[in-house]
């Protein structure tokens, strides 16, 4: 059942993806692309989202963070690159978290770390996204994604992304205080 139920979100998100896209007989988007008041004030938002990880998990994109471009495939490859940092298979969630704070590679018997465990089917819908968003090439594709999915990207940074990568940043998430803080206490 819950890989029924997976698979049907994957390709769910693979299809809507597909057919958000105003494609010509190559299969290239035509025309311009027209971006709504309501779509760049979303693209803004998402900019200075993403500029509070610039000293964090952004390094790298710090001087495109800055200049916060009016470019949806520059925000959708940031965007990527912060999901993988968080959630990707070495990412915060799934590797730091678990190995720096709790040392779950050599106490794996300790209920959080079984419940790490538990959790690693919990991100794929996610990696599923990065493989969406790794695809994206096109300034219309991306544009048309964030319209799609931009409300998923900001719960996405709301329940996942700490502030930082203190273990009591890490602890503030609503990620953590569903799934994790329960183990915690005495």
């Amino acid at each position: 059942m819950r890989t029924t139920l997976l698979t049907i979100m994957v390709l769910s998100l693979a299809l809507a993806t597909t057919a958000c896209k105003d494609a010509g007989p190559t299969g290239n988007a035509v025309g311009s692309v027209q971006r709504s008041a309501e779509f760049v004030e979303f693209e803004k938002s998402m900019w200075t989202s993403l500029s509070a990880y610039k000293d964090t998990y952004l390094q790298s994109y710090a001087e495109q963070l800055q200049a916060a471009p009016d470019d949806p495939l520059a925000l959708v490859q940031t965007f990527d690159n912060l999901m993988y940092s968080i959630s990707g298979p070495s990412g915060l969630w799934r590797a730091q978290v678990p190995q720096d704070y709790f040392g779950c590679s050599a106490n794996h018997e300790l209920p959080i770390c079984q419940q790490f465990s538990k959790l690693e089917m919990s991100f794929l819908p996610w990696e599923t996204l990065h493989v969406q968003l790794a695809g994206i090439t096109t300034e219309a594709d991306a544009q048309a994604f964030l319209e799609q999915y931009g409300e998923k990207l900001q719960q996405y940074l709301t329940y996942y992304v700490p502030a930082g990568k203190t273990l009591e940043e890490v602890q503030a998430t609503p990620f953590f205080k569903d799934q994790l803080a329960i183990f915690l206490q005495k």
